[in-house]
């Protein structure tokens, strides 16, 4: 009986671990950390035609890793002016889309585009688990004029 008692007593006090692990509470494998929402990001990408540009400062190889088979191609891009001429020679050729951090202005890039007829529309939010904004995608459209 005693043997009974102290099993039932250590399982009760695995409980509200067991609860908060259940709710992905605990940084251990589910944390994406400052990646968090990256996953939603590429889940829409993934839905998009095959030839589709995906440009990207920020998230290198994780971004890459979850759009693994995906028909989007990933670019870097160095600096605002080096995506400003992308954009000038293919940008008209296939869908383009860019993904920044939430902590990142868009300023510098929109300032960069709008000389060679493009803009931003955002089309998709990504939050972390508390809510917090982590990441938005944009639509690079051309303007009808450039």
């Amino acid at each position: 009986v005693a043997g009974l008692i102290v099993v039932a007593f250590v399982v009760a006090l695995m409980v509200p671990s067991a609860v908060q692990a259940t709710q992905s509470a605990f940084p251990v494998g589910g944390d994406h950390g400052p990646h968090d929402g990256v996953d939603r990001v590429a889940a829409y990408l993934r839905e998009l035609p095959k030839g589709t540009v995906v440009y990207d400062h920020w998230l290198g190889w994780t971004l890459r890793y979850y759009l693994w088979y995906a028909p989007a191609y990933v670019a870097y891009f160095a600096t605002p002016g080096w995506l400003a001429e992308d954009l000038h020679v293919f940008g008209r050729t296939s869908p383009r889309y860019i993904v920044f951090p939430a902590d990142e202005s868009t300023a510098r890039v929109e300032r960069a585009i709008a000389p060679e007829g493009f803009g931003l529309m955002p089309v998709l939010s990504a939050h972390d688990r508390h809510g917090q904004p982590t990441f938005t995608l944009y639509r690079i459209d051309a303007h009808a004029n450039p």
